[in-house]
């Protein structure tokens, strides 16, 4: 797993500016340094007591900007941090005096319905996966909550609400696309790598993966949803007047009733909360 011990000594100010040109020029993102204007924002993650400040950030878009990055890293002997949905609260995706490759553009899904597939880019969240698959009548286990990043739940496991009939996330990983410490992209799956494939399931290195979710399928989930939308967190940018009634049908207001009853100070309100009538106002 990466570390986010410090190395005294590396900054920004050891890395020349001749480095920092050529690193840019290899990769189609931005090279952030502490001078550039979005540095203090590109450093922030989801725990706001994380306070720490890479020499460089590198926003990767592309698999071979990635190589560039991590082969920048490894020529220069810095620290590597890899930041996905940046929701990790250890604070794993920023690190102190090394370089942060930064794949929280790469959201990209992809889904193959007949297969019952999807494959996904390393900085998307579950709310990117469920989004491009609940049109299809599609899931795969996620997370509970819709701003984790999919690659960091994965490789640490993968507990969420499917998780008893189709276990973790990692379970339902079919491929990982890794760009290793050398600089090297490798697919790992059973047939391909299945030693490294073996490693990303463990968690044991720390991947930039595109993942193929979906032990053999992702499963239909009509049971939760059938063809009304299934709540998680509701509250990122959604219309929760609306989302509320369309998940639970003609049972809203019964149970809109009941929570009004037991607890009209909406005091229980995470998850798939219903709230009372005056806090949905």
């Amino acid at each position: 797993m990466p570390t986010t011990q410090t190395r005294p000594g590396i900054s920004d100010q050891d890395i020349s500016d001749q480095d920092k040109a050529r690193l840019q020029a290899s990769i189609s993102g931005a090279v952030l340094d502490p001078t550039h204007p979005d540095y203090a924002s590109a450093c922030q993650v989801w725990n706001g007591s994380i306070d720490r400040h890479p020499a460089l950030i590198a926003r990767c878009k592309t698999a071979d900007d990635v190589v560039a990055a991590v082969s920048f890293a490894r020529e220069h002997d810095l620290l590597v941090s890899v930041r996905g949905g940046g929701h990790g609260v250890a604070g794993y995706a920023v690190c102190d005096d090394g370089l942060v490759i930064d794949l929280s553009a790469m959201r990209e899904v992809e889904v193959n319905a007949d297969a019952r597939r999807v494959r996904v880019g390393p900085g998307a969240r579950w709310a990117d996966v469920d989004q491009a698959t609940q049109p299809h009548g599609l899931a795969t286990p996620g997370g509970e909550v819709s701003v984790t990043g999919v690659a960091g739940l994965t490789l640490g496991g993968g507990m969420g609400y499917l998780r008893r009939k189709h276990g973790l996330s990692c379970d339902n990983l079919i491929a990982a696309e890794v760009v290793t410490a050398d600089g090297r992209q490798v697919r790992a799956s059973a047939q391909e790598h299945p030693d490294s494939r073996q490693r990303v399931h463990s968690s044991t290195m720390h991947p930039l993966p595109l993942l193929e979710g979906g032990r053999e399928s992702c499963a239909i989930r009509y049971v939760f949803f059938r063809q009304s939308p299934y709540l998680n967190f509701p509250g990122y940018g959604e219309d929760q007047s609306r989302l509320w009634p369309a998940s639970h049908g003609e049972n809203f207001a019964r149970l809109q009733a009941v929570k009004e009853r037991y607890d009209p100070s909406n005091l229980f309100r995470m998850n798939q909360n219903i709230p009372p009538r005056q806090a949905a106002a």
